[in-house]
């Protein structure tokens, strides 16, 4: 059976978006539904003529007109349109709207929503009176010029205003709900707009962890932190992460345990002066430090102590440790696949060729091609296997049992290289029925 007999509707929908000039080898065309040619031909409208419209309900020509609005003469579905439709499908196709016959039934949220796209409308809109707090917050978030329309103000709570005046912050003179804000509202809002800070009456209220992330994102705030004391080690850790300059600020240095320093040094490499843990440092710490500030090396007195693992997560990113590595006999087969992707050239080193699987061979050559040769289970490659490597290397095709790759691996190696197409016009796959 032809390969392409496998491919389902959904399949072929997906292939012609991406590689519209396999449409020849479709036969599936007077099987597609509605919602697959609206899917389809917002990508790809030159299949317009294959299109029988009469499949197109309401909600298939909504979602198409939003991208391709030249169809709108074929469409015969308008009376299936609802408010709601008409306030999505106007947001981006507003030369549409002398086909709407539905302004009578937008509410205050379908009004809210267009006009925050399309303000041109508002002498179209008759529920001025209806929108509530949320609907004029989000209204005037993106068209502030609406304000003197609203009567709502009173009715805002302290989320909406916080929500409003991160981006339109010219209305703090209609707020009356500072006093309700929290500290968690304050601190979201003062990270973005720090001039409502004499407007604030929450400071002592701000816990630890309100002031690591004000700090970080406005720093000259520290003058009003009264926490400097309560700060712990990972407090301490996570600011100076971002704003090292309150160094001066912290008695906590020898609060900090082997997790806190490691995560501080990886960033900020100057404060090593003041850590006293570095003999605490276990195999994994110096490798995270390492792999970050190899510049640290002459401190760690643990190479003995570093597994496989960690030797071959560090060289992937500093190889230039290898002549410091004893663990070579020990990487296994997965080791030394995952450190060549990165470091081909430690391939002289590896003795683990023979036991290399399939799936090692296919992560390896997807980046190191040139190792081809030296891998003798290309039979032993699934379905999964051949689509991983064939996405990234396609000159190993003719090396693929192809009857090996389910219905989902074929159409995405479709979709990426269409020059398979005629390699597998006449093979059979597996259809993949457990595979989604």
């Amino acid at each position: 059976m032809n390969v392409f007999d496998k491919l389902k509707n959904e399949d072929w929908i997906d292939i012609l978006r991406e590689q519209p000039q396999l449409a020849d080898k479709c036969d599936k065309w007077r099987k597609f539904n509605g919602e697959d040619w609206s899917f389809l031909l917002r990508e790809q409208p030159q299949f317009a003529d294959k299109c029988d419209w009469s499949k197109l309900d309401g909600n298939a020509w909504k979602w198409l007109l939003q991208e391709q609005p030249q169809f709108a003469d074929k469409c015969n579905k308008w009376g299936e349109f609802d408010a709601g439709d008409w306030s999505f499908l106007l947001r981006e196709q507003p030369q549409l709207a002398d086909k709407c016959n539905k302004w009578r039934k937008f509410d205050s949220v379908d009004w809210s929503h267009l006009l925050c796209e399309q303000p041109q409308f508002a002498d179209k809109c008759d529920e001025w009176d209806k929108f509530d707090a949320v609907d004029w917050r989000e209204l005037l978030r993106e068209q502030p010029q609406f304000a003197d329309k609203c009567d709502e103000w009173d009715e805002f709570d302290a989320k909406d205003w916080s929500r409003l005046l991160h981006k339109q912050p010219q209305f703090a003179d209609k707020c009356n709900k500072w006093r309700k804000f929290d500290n968690k509202t304050w601190n979201g809002l003062l990270q973005e707009q720090p001039q409502f800070a004499d407007k604030c009456n929450k400071w002592r209220k701000f816990k630890t962890e309100d002031w690591i992330y004000l700090l970080i994102e406005q720093p000259q705030f520290a003058d009003k932190c009264d926490k400097w004391d309560d700060f712990d080690g990972y407090d301490w850790s996570r600011l100076l992460r971002e704003q090292p300059q309150f160094a001066d600020k912290c008695d906590k240095w020898r609060k900090f345990d082997i997790y806190r320093w490691h995560k501080l040094l990886q960033e900020q490499p100057q404060f090593a002066d003041k850590c006293d843990k570095w003999d605490e440092f276990s195999g994994f710490f110096w490798r995270e430090i390492l792999r970050e500030q190899p510049q640290f090396a002459d401190k760690c007195d643990e190479w003995d102590e570093f597994d496989a693992v960690n030797w071959r997560e560090l060289l992937r990113e500093q190889p230039q440790f290898a002549d410091k590595c004893d663990k070579w006999g020990e990487f296994d087969a997965e080791d030394w696949s995952r450190l060549l992707y990165e470091q081909p050239q430690f391939a002289d080193k590896c003795d683990k060729w023979g036991e290399f699987d399939a799936e090692d061979w296919s992560f390896l050559l997807r980046e190191q091609p040139q190792f081809a040769d030296k891998c003798n289970k290309w039979r032993k490659f699934n379905g999964g296997d051949w689509s991983c490597l064939l996405y990234k290397q396609p000159q190993f095709a003719d090396k693929c049992d192809w009857e090996k790759l389910y219905r989902r691996a074929l159409r995405e190696l479709l979709q990426k290289h269409p020059e398979f197409a005629e390699t597998v016009t006449h093979i059979s796959v597996s259809d993949g029925s457990n595979a989604k």
